[in-house]
């Protein structure tokens, strides 16, 4: 993946200036034994230049990408503490793997990757990565989509997979639309959390929008 040469449309890819197709991690840390679960994004967040710079210090690796994950607590960012509290409060305490459906970050501030003006893009790089690592993963493992456009996209590539639509954690509506979802230290709502549990018992790989 970090090494991917393909030239789609509005991404903004460059190895060797430590620009990475990235946001591709398994976290089992911390993580029980228990059930996991698959949270997926539209694209990863622009690199800020601290991280662009060491990936151009330490090399175009999968490692290198790990490595930034723990030691420079890329973890521990809103992004990450949010849906990983969303996902454990559901009772989903096994591993997680973070990904999204196109793995380059957008073009430019003023271009930005949406399915609408990129199909192509995503097609291509969905087929080539995350429809082989949702594969791999027990099928029991729900998707939760990180924003309304990853909800509509994930509806088509993962048919066969419970799918939860959350709104974006970090997004321009984050506080009125993500966090409304929860009381104070991120303790999901109870009437949340069983109006999302009732209807998986009715349809174990149903589709449910928060």
């Amino acid at each position: 993946m970090v090494v991917c040469g393909e030239n789609c449309a509005g991404i903004n890819r460059n190895q060797v200036e430590g620009i990475l197709p990235r946001c591709l991690i398994l976290e089992t840390e911390g993580r029980k034994t228990s059930r996991g679960s698959i949270v997926c994004g539209i694209n990863p967040a622009p690199a800020p230049h601290r991280e662009v710079e060491f990936y151009r210090r330490n090399g175009t690796s999968y490692q290198s990408l790990l490595r930034w994950w723990e030691e420079y607590k890329l973890k521990d960012i809103p992004y990450y503490v949010r849906l990983r509290a969303f996902v454990s409060e559901l009772g989903f305490e096994g591993p997680i793997l973070w990904t999204d459906i196109a793995k380059c970050q957008n073009e430019s501030d003023d271009v930005k990757l949406s399915i609408k003006d990129h199909p192509q893009t995503f097609r291509r790089c969905s087929a080539l990565f995350l429809t082989k690592e949702i594969e791999r993963c027990p099928p029991d493992w729900p998707i939760i989509a990180a924003g309304s456009e990853a909800y509509r996209a994930l509806l088509y590539l993962c048919p066969k997979r419970a799918l939860i639509g959350i709104p974006h954690p970090t997004g321009s509506y984050a506080n009125t639309q993500f966090l409304r979802l929860f009381e104070s230290g991120l303790k999901l709502k109870p009437e949340v959390k069983s109006r999302i549990h009732e209807h998986f018992q009715r349809e174990s790989r149903g589709i449910f929008k928060v």
